[in-house]
């Protein structure tokens, strides 16, 4: 069933397609294949393994059993992840919030970890070479 249009002016800054495909084999066994494929219309940076405090909790409670569906609950515990990653990409440690203090999403995956490429170009003052704060 198809959303409803939008009825405010908006931009796409996000697509995130997950694909499944299960196949038969001749041989009797079975092929699952699975692909994630991103596109970014602007620059926005990976954040995993941040999570909405209680969200999924709350979510799996309303869709367990016979009250809901396992395609709606794989569904909704996607939405922490896109909301944070949402949030992270408009905000920039040059956006000049909160002086001095680190920007939420770093240290939160391995993207973003303090030491690495990502934090180095799009982050550099809290980049460090190393995890001993240099």
């Amino acid at each position: 069933m198809p959303l409803p249009a939008s009825t405010a002016s908006r931009t796409r800054i996000h697509v995130r397609h997950i694909a499944l495909e299960r196949w038969r084999r001749d041989d009797g066994l079975r092929d699952i294949e699975a692909r994630l494929t991103d596109i970014k219309d602007q620059d926005c940076h990976l954040v995993s393994g941040m999570r909405l405090r209680g969200f999924r909790r709350e979510a799996s409670a309303l869709f367990d059993t016979v009250r809901g569906c396992s395609h709606l609950a794989e569904l909704l515990n996607s939405l922490p992840t896109a909301a944070i990653q949402t949030f992270a990409s408009e905000m920039r440690d040059m956006d000049g919030r909160t002086p001095g203090v680190k920007p939420f999403q770093l240290d939160q995956c391995h993207a973003l970890d303090t030491a690495s490429e990502t934090v180095r170009r799009y982050y550099p003052r809290w980049f460090r070479s190393n995890k001993t704060g240099t």
